[in-house]
């Protein structure tokens, strides 16, 4: 029963996932052939940073949520409420920062909308995806997707359209509010309709909910940090066109990370369930484990023998130079899949703290052998060095869960 829940689960995530994702994707590659390799990658770099904010907002709220609300059901319209709150709070904190880098980065008028642009959209992504916790709590995966595929597709369209007319970011900007604010409001309106109850409580209970999702927070900026020390450092030690280049072979990582999240975001309330069941616990995480070997070694295979192929006709020849990047993410495939797993049976057991130690001292060590190596080897010394901490950061976690088990 578990495992069909799982699998059923995965599949409903992994469709819909694909389907939002994918229209991103697609205005990826229009952009990439439309503006200029530097474009592509001031473009990556906003949504690098859109990235990080999202784990700022978020906070590690939504799984707080999810996990508390699948034992204790009744709790649900509180811990709504009290997220809320706190979104306000980290709202305004994202919005300030973003408008503190671009001021001292000296953004252009269509580089700061743009970014402002982003950060908009992800303060309201991340609201839609918080208010959909209940839903996934009772294992209902698949509402959330639709609406963020809408809303995705909404952007190609619009977007699309702006780029195709020439107005550039400016269009792109437009097109990002214009969906993530009609996302908004049907979600509101959808989740009325299914009983969720939306209220905001005081700022005081923000702060409160704050405080205990802290280490799920801590966590999730964290490995946002650790995913995003690569190009960030690319774009400030070698510039707009190299982030370019490297964002092309990026994208296909990303959209594999779409089947390691889908998988994870359906084990996570199953194994949170089953916590307290050393037996089963203990089978449903080394099942995972197998598929998620099993499964990346298939991609790695698929990436290596068939890169020149997929770059050249999905991206074109200006970006002839991200070829060979294919090579250096391919042992990121199998670790990543396997690191994120281990992450979430330790989170279903509680174990924040240990997990926020680990991943602490693996971004450290990111950063640390990023920065050294980027300067003789250039973007494949920056691969290398994540390589290296995200297998130690794999090495401590399956330590510590084989020592429970």
């Amino acid at each position: 029963m578990v495992n069909f829940l799982v699998t059923k689960n995965t599949l409903a995530i992994l469709m819909s996932n694909s389907l939002s994702k994918g229209f991103l994707f697609l205005l990826s590659i229009f952009i990439a052939r439309i503006l200029t390799v530097e474009e592509f990658g001031f473009y990556t770099y906003v949504l690098v940073l859109g990235g990080i904010f999202f784990s700022i907002v978020d906070l590690g709220l939504t799984f707080f949520v999810i996990r508390e609300t699948a034992k204790n059901p009744e709790k649900s319209d509180l811990l709504i409420a009290n997220g809320l709150s706190s979104k306000i709070i980290l709202s305004i904190i994202v919005i300030a920062l973003g408008t503190l880098i671009g001021f001292f980065s000296e953004f252009s008028f269509q580089e700061l909308f743009i970014l402002m642009a982003i950060i908009i959209s992800v303060i309201l992504e991340s609201i839609i995806v918080f208010l959909f916790s209940p839903l996934k709590a009772k294992q209902d995966f698949v509402s959330q997707s639709i609406v963020l595929s809408a809303n995705n597709f909404i952007i190609l369209i619009l977007a699309g359209t702006a780029l195709y007319l020439g107005f550039s970011f400016i269009g792109i900007g437009i097109a990002y509010i214009i969906a993530s604010l009609l996302s908004t409001i049907f979600s509101i309106i959808f989740l009325k309709k299914n009983k969720v109850i939306i209220s905001i409580n005081p700022i005081k209970k923000g702060l409160w909910a704050i405080k205990k999702s802290f280490f799920f927070g801590a966590l999730s900026f964290l490995g946002i940090l650790f995913l995003y020390t690569d190009p960030l450092l690319i774009k400030l030690l070698m510039g707009d066109y190299s982030l370019g280049i490297y964002g092309v072979a990026a994208k296909f990582y990303i959209l594999f990370t779409l089947v390691v999240s889908a998988f994870n975001e359906a084990l996570f309330p199953l194994t949170s369930k089953n916590a307290s069941d050393k037996k089963g616990f203990k089978r449903i995480i080394k099942k995972s484990l197998l598929f998620g070997f099993l499964f990346s070694i298939g991609i790695s295979l698929i990436f290596y023998l068939f890169r020149t192929e997929i770059v050249l006709s999905v991206f074109g020849e200006k970006f002839f130079d991200s070829i060979e990047l294919f090579i250096w993410f391919i042992p990121l495939l199998p670790i990543t899949f396997l690191d994120q797993v281990t992450a979430t049976a330790l989170m279903s057991l509680r174990l924040e703290k240990i997990l926020f130690r680990n991943r602490l001292i693996a971004t450290i060590i990111n950063i640390i052998l990023s920065f050294i190596l980027i300067i003789p080897f250039g973007i494949a010394g920056v691969l290398f060095g994540s390589t290296i901490a995200l297998t130690i950061l794999l090495a401590l976690n399956s330590l510590k869960l084989k020592k429970i088990l």
